[in-house]
């Protein structure tokens, strides 16, 4: 099967659904009110994300490369105040989050499984990586009961 993806990103060829919250899709569809203005009835990418800023126009309205995302990224890591350091980063702390259930309710991996569009459930446990010292943490975070016990009569 070839890679039919003009940026030359690696293509699983499995389709995905998204699942994202409504001022996601109000944030895309301000994105996408820009992209038509900036590349009106030249829009021809197939593509969700593609440049709109280009000097050179040499690359305006094709598909992102991963340097031009990793650009993307960093910048706005940078913007606010959080050291991201690449792309993949914010798919593993939305699954990282999910897994330990950091500001929301701990979800099963068969769930993030899903979330995620992994075929086999391997590919999902990378994401519990570290939960034996948080597992510690936790047992060592409980206050001590004091109890006696005593030989029954």
């Amino acid at each position: 099967m070839g890679n039919s993806t003009e940026n030359g990103a690696r293509s699983k060829g499995a389709e995905r659904t998204l699942h994202v919250t409504p001022p996601l899709v109000e944030r895309y569809v301000d994105y996408v009110l820009e992209r038509s203005a900036v590349l009106g009835l030249d829009d021809h990418s197939k593509h969700v994300f593609v440049n709109l800023y280009d000097r050179e126009n040499d690359y305006l309205g094709r598909a992102m490369t991963y340097s031009n995302a990793y650009d993307l990224v960093k910048r706005v890591g940078d913007k606010i105040g959080i050291p991201l350091t690449r792309p993949h980063m914010l798919r593993h702390t939305f699954a990282t989050r999910l897994v330990r259930g950091i500001d929301c309710d701990r979800q099963d991996l068969d769930v993030v499984q899903y979330l995620l569009g992994h075929r086999r459930i391997e590919s999902t446990r990378v994401y519990t990586h570290g939960l034996e010292p948080a597992a510690k943490a936790a047992l060592a975070a409980l206050a001590p009961r004091a109890i006696e016990l005593r030989p029954t009569e």
